[in-house]
């Protein structure tokens, strides 16, 4: 009986088949250690299908030529030409309105997927995030606008390769075609192929319900030298800062190329000199949209002191009569000034209270450090006496009494001598 033709298999793939006939399954998957198919499912043999087999329609294998392609803009070096999916470009348009690529395929074709990924080179990136497609028949026809917009996504620090695979439900009749971008990340800039089948004079009696999907890179770069410990700074025998030097990280990826390695701050090289904490950021892009990141933390030595001051020496007065006064210390915490340009300062009381007679004094040293281990420290006094013009202010003198006894105008004292004084 009739049975469904080979549908083909995606590029560093295979198919795996046990028949063509209705009802059965072509499995596909990828030779290449670390690639994936973008859409892991079986294809299926089955009655009356929109095409025979799906397949790309011209774009990466040349057959559309570069006179079909036209764009409202480009950059130099990424012409409309260079919208194929294997370009090791991509083609970028400018700052405009509405930026968009038109295609001729030549003869019209039923067109049942969109292919799409961005571009990511040394010198520019971009990725399409919402995309607007138009398709005809016939050069004399209006554009017919599908509905509704393709969006695509978009994540940090930019998966400008990935590639996208735009399935449409019903296929559309098309020779003439338009890919708008609406939205996009850094730059208007893609790449890409539509999948689909000749128009049939006849409509097929046996099929396959989609094309076979791409294999996708799905491993990351990877950095082969990124310091896992903070590199610090070394100093000469005056202690001023030497120019740091490390081997600076190198990326390989399993496709066997980095599309882009990215530093920040930009222009950092080493040797160079630091004066102050930093992260050296180097992030690495394969041609897929995967991504590797190494952060470097390079320490200066801080052997810098916090700046410190203590408030000045203060008296305790006391109105009630008694012979001492438990004081803490740490209250004082909020009129001590102590900054650091590490940061966070650590104060530290000596002693934290103390019990003070009266007419007696304690001498309080208040240590500051950092978070390096330097330390600064000041000194303050705290004297406790009775409020003036208390009756117990005053003592008896040597050899003597004292009587004091309030009065129109306050407490009035009177001395006297012992006998024989």
């Amino acid at each position: 009986g009739p049975v469904c033709e080979d549908p083909g298999r995606p590029a560093d793939g295979y198919q795996i088949a046990r028949s063509y006939e209705q009802g059965s399954e072509v499995l596909f998957g990828c030779s290449r250690p670390g690639y994936i198919l973008i859409n892991p499912r079986p294809i299926t043999c089955m009655r009356e299908p929109e095409c025979k087999v799906i397949k790309p329609l011209g774009l990466a294998s040349g057959r559309i030529p570069d006179s079909a392609i036209n764009a409202t803009s480009e950059r130099p070096n990424y012409e409309a030409r260079n919208i194929r999916l294997n370009s090791v470009t991509g083609w970028c348009g400018k700052q405009e309105a509405f930026t968009y690529v038109s295609v001729d395929l030549g003869k019209v074709y039923r067109v049942k997927a969109i292919l799409v990924k961005g571009v990511v080179t040394s010198d520019i990136v971009g990725r399409p995030t919402e995309i607007r497609f138009f398709y005809k028949q016939a050069e004399n026809e209006n554009y017919v606008v599908y509905f509704p917009n393709f969006n695509l996504t978009m994540r940090d620090p930019g998966n400008y390769g990935e590639l996208a695979m735009i399935t449409l439900p019903k296929y559309v009749q098309a020779r003439f075609v338009i890919l708008g971008i609406v939205s996009f990340m850094d730059n208007a800039c893609l790449k890409f192929e539509l999948m689909g089948c000749d128009e049939p004079a006849n409509e097929p009696l046996l099929g396959y319900d989609y094309g076979y999907s791409p294999c996708v890179d799905n491993e990351p770069p990877v950095f082969q030298n990124c310091p896992q410990q903070p590199i610090v700074v070394q100093t000469d025998v005056n202690g001023g800062l030497l120019p740091v030097n490390f081997t600076e990280p190198t990326a390989i990826d399993n496709s066997g190329a980095i599309a882009r390695l990215e530093v920040t701050p930009q222009h950092f090289r080493t040797p160079i000199q630091v004066f102050h904490n930093m992260v050296v950021r180097y992030v690495a892009f394969d041609f897929d949209g995967n991504v590797a990141i190494c952060e470097v933390n390079i320490t200066v030595p801080d052997y810098t002191p916090p700046k410190l001051s203590c408030p000045q020496s203060y008296v305790i007065e006391l109105v009630d009569k008694q012979d001492s006064y438990a004081v803490n210390f740490n209250e004082t915490r909020r009129r001590i000034n102590a900054t650091d340009a590490s940061g966070e300062v650590f104060l530290k009381f000596i002693p934290e209270r103390a019990v003070i007679p009266i007419r007696g004094y304690e001498n309080v040293t208040v240590i500051a450090s950092d978070k390096y281990g330097n330390k600064a420290q000041c000194h303050f006094q705290v004297s406790v006496q009775a409020t003036p013009c208390v009756d117990w202010e005053l003592m008896p003198p040597t050899n003597g009494a004292l009587n004091c006894l309030p009065g129109d105008r306050g407490i009035q004292c009177i001395a006297t001598c012992s006998p024989g004084f």
